[in-house]
């Protein structure tokens, strides 16, 4: 068939190998990012992201390591360990391709260069999508908190002051009905009493 002329097993395995060994690089390019930009807290984040769907006696170990990596003060061989890790990342979109390609039958015709640098770009939008998923983990709890209890506060006061309005309101209507049907009658402008069916007109 299809899948065994067009070695669907060595290009499963190919792919298997490579997202393995892209996800590392991933992780340290994504953590650096995040420690750039502010976010120092990324790193147990995104292990749990990643491994919390794993088997414990596979995940526990593993992210143990990788978050002791992740943690590591690299000094001054930050930047290209950054880029080397990036480049090892987008070995994993590569093999993605290649399979997709075999599977479909395309023969990739595109510039070697332009292919890397599209695998660099998914690379980056991952990172970055990464990172916004992790920040709305921590914050999206935060603001349902806070969304709560401002609803609280809002019914609570609601219902405190309503009773009071309602009952100043239909005090001042009684009031004004009573000023109106209780006021003597002046024949010279006609306003008085008109309480009845024999009073004055």
């Amino acid at each position: 068939g299809h899948f065994n002329n067009d070695d669907g097993w060595a290009i499963a395995s190919h792919l298997a190998l490579s997202a393995l060994l892209a996800l590392f690089p991933f992780l340290i390019f994504a953590t650096s990012l995040a420690s750039f930009l502010g976010a120092q807290a990324f790193a147990d984040t995104a292990v749990h992201l990643v491994f919390d769907t794993w088997p414990d006696e596979i995940a526990e170990p593993i992210a143990r390591e990788v978050t002791s990596v992740l943690t590591v003060q690299r000094g001054d061989v930050l930047t290209f360990g950054i880029l080397i890790a990036l480049y090892f990342a987008s070995n994993g979109i590569e093999a993605l391709r290649v399979g997709l390609n075999r599977a479909y039958r395309v023969i990739e015709t595109r510039s070697i260069f332009l292919l890397r640098a599209q695998s660099l770009g998914f690379v980056v939008v991952a990172t970055l999508g990464f990172l916004i998923v992790s920040a709305l983990l921590v914050f999206a709890p935060i603001a349902v908190v806070v969304l709560t209890s401002s609803t609280e506060s809002a019914s609570a006061l609601a219902s405190a002051v309503s009773p009071r309005t309602a009952e100043a309101s239909i005090s001042t209507l009684v009031d004004m009905a009573a000023e109106t049907f209780t006021a003597p009658f002046d024949a010279s402008t006609g306003v008085g009493d008109c309480v009845g069916v024999n009073g004055p007109l």
